[in-house]
């Protein structure tokens, strides 16, 4: 008998471990991403934790941090002392609410406005609008933190304008522009650097050692991973490379060094759907034919430029 109650101790506690590591194991469709832990400073978690320690670089944010509950531990509520200019939440399901009543909704167009000083417009002018509108500030070479809302506006338009020029490519950020929106992170914080902070209770349950799938910062540093792609594309084919070529650079210095070998396969297959160089172009250019071929490559370099911008900070 007391071998049999010794075995069943070896059993649950065999168990236990199985369920801690399976806690710790990554989305079989992501390679592993490694969570810097000494990026996070521990008066940051303190603070989201709602026991905020000492002065915090961060008290600047526009609004409170709102933890989320962890099961671990009790949960704590960090109530706002001031009300918001405008109304907002830190439930997905109120957030995805407020991001179909705001102006720039969910389903926007392409490109809703004209491009620089009453121009042309391409199927690119809307998302290089709304990152140009993100930086802050707009003229560093080197932004010090970016917007949340353009920046989401800017990566959703991203998808819908990649789905356009052929292949299904904005399937590669649609589901992760899914995660942000849906994140537990604090949505009255309007700074994208501290946004994400807000949501590093999730994290716990990775021990700290990995982000959790369904997340706002495994969104984000796919997205930040396929933006880089494109822009090292775009930049080969505003040098006048063909289509192949350009991908084929662009893919071996970004997506290639993150993807397995399953998702390296797939991605060759759909990025041989994208068009030749020129066609690509005219397609670029948008079904009212409006910008001129000079105009696209323009326009790309400016694409260039901004989304370097862009990536460089959002993978710090």
């Amino acid at each position: 008998q007391q071998e049999q109650q010794q075995q069943q101790e070896h059993n649950k506690q065999q168990q236990q471990k199985q369920a801690e590591n399976q806690l710790a194991k990554d989305d079989l469709e992501a390679p592993v991403v490694a969570l810097e832990r000494q990026a996070i400073p521990d008066e940051v978690i303190l603070r989201i934790d709602g026991r905020a320690l000492g002065a915090s670089p961060f008290r600047a944010s526009t609004a409170p941090v709102t933890p989320t509950p962890q099961p671990a531990a009790a949960a704590t509520t960090t109530t706002p002392t001031t009300t918001p200019a405008k109304t907002a939440t830190n439930t997905p399901a109120a957030a995805e609410t407020a991001q179909a009543g705001s102006s720039r909704p969910a389903g926007a167009e392409v490109s809703d406005s004209k491009g620089q000083a009453g121009g042309p417009e391409t199927i690119l002018t809307a998302t290089l609008r709304y990152f140009k509108a993100s930086l802050e500030p707009a003229s560093a070479l080197e932004p010090e933190d970016l917007k949340r809302e353009p920046l989401v506006d800017g990566f959703h338009n991203f998808a819908i304008a990649l789905n356009a020029i052929g292949g299904s490519m904005g399937s590669y950020l649609e589901p992760n522009v899914s995660k942000l929106r849906r994140s537990k992170a604090d949505f009255t914080i309007e700074s994208y650097r501290h946004w994400l902070y807000s949501e590093t209770p999730v994290h716990a349950a990775t021990s700290y050692k990995g982000y959790v799938d369904d997340s706002a910062w495994m969104g984000n540093i796919w997205i930040t991973w396929t933006i880089e792609f494109f822009v090292e594309l775009f930049a080969e084919l505003e040098k006048g490379q063909e289509t192949k070529v350009a991908v084929d650079k662009a893919y071996k210095i970004s997506l290639y060094k993150h993807h397995n070998f399953f998702q390296r396969s797939a991605f060759q297959v759909a990025v041989k759907s994208l068009p030749e160089r020129n066609k690509l172009l005219q397609e670029l250019a948008g079904s009212k034919g409006q910008a001129s071929s000079d105009f696209v490559l323009k326009e790309l370099s400016e694409f260039v430029f901004v989304g370097r911008k862009v990536v460089s900070f959002c993978l710090k």
